[in-house]
C-alpha cells in the first residue's frame, strides 16, 4: 500500500490517494487506486467536468506513472 499526495503548480488542484497492489502471480499484480481530488478557484467547474469525463484516461495515466516509478525502483535495486 502506497499513500500519495499531489498538487498542481498553482495549488488550485490538489489531493491524495492510496495505491494498493495485490499479487496475482510472480509476474502479475492487480492495482487499486483511490484518489480524492480538490479543485479551487475559477477553474473548478471546468476541471470537475473534465475529470468526470476522463476518469479512465486519468486512471491509466496514474497507473503508468506508478508503473514507471516501480520499474525504476526495481532497476535501481539490481
Amino acid at each position: 500500500m502506497i499513500p500519495f499526495q499531489f498538487a498542481s503548480e498553482s495549488h488550485s488542484i490538489f489531493g491524495h490517494g492510496i495505491l494498493k497492489g495485490q499479487a496475482l502471480s510472480p509476474s502479475e499484480t492487480r492495482i487499486f487506486i483511490t484518489v480524492h481530488v480538490t479543485v479551487q478557484g475559477a477553474i473548478e467547474p471546468i476541471v470537475n467536468t473534465f475529470i468526470a469525463n476522463a476518469k479512465s484516461k486519468f486512471t491509466q495515466e496514474i497507473i503508468s506513472a506508478f508503473e514507471e516509478k516501480i520499474n525504476k525502483m526495481n532497476n535501481d535495486e539490481h
